[in-house]
């Protein structure tokens, strides 16, 4: 178990969902293939049907040290999203990768400029992320 991150446009909080339900993203089909076309490497990085996601358990330490923010939320609406991708466009890729925060994964300068690359993206499009544990 752990924390997921979903892309969404809409947030699904306060529906109550089975294991084996399928939770809407309301990604448009153009979403998905600019998704679709990226090969980031993160950690569970995947589009699958209208389901775009990262294991953002790896990855929350990182977004708290960089924007002073956290991926363990229900639901991040897309203004919230964008100021994260900007504290990312001001970040230094190496920096961060060379930090050696307590309780952190280890993060290489390549997953922080994946991380850049997909903030932004949601900011551009005005997508919001979904936290699922």
């Amino acid at each position: 178990m752990g924390l997921d991150t979903y892309l969404a446009r809409i947030s699904n909080m306060g529906e109550r969902l089975d294991w084996d339900d399928e939770v809407p993203s309301g990604l448009t089909a153009e979403d998905l293939a600019v998704f679709g076309a990226l090969d980031l490497p993160l950690c569970e990085w995947g589009v699958d049907g209208d389901t775009v996601s990262f294991r953002g358990k790896v990855y929350n330490m990182v977004v708290m040290e960089v924007a002073d923010d956290t991926l363990v939320q229900e639901w991040i609406p897309p203004e919230e999203v964008a100021e994260i991708a900007r504290a990312f466009e001001a970040c230094d890729p190496e920096a961060v990768a060379g930090s050696r925060a307590q309780f952190r994964y280890e993060v290489t300068a390549t997953e922080v400029r994946a991380l850049r690359t997909l903030f932004s993206l949601c900011a551009e499009r005005g997508i919001g992320l979904v936290g699922s544990y």
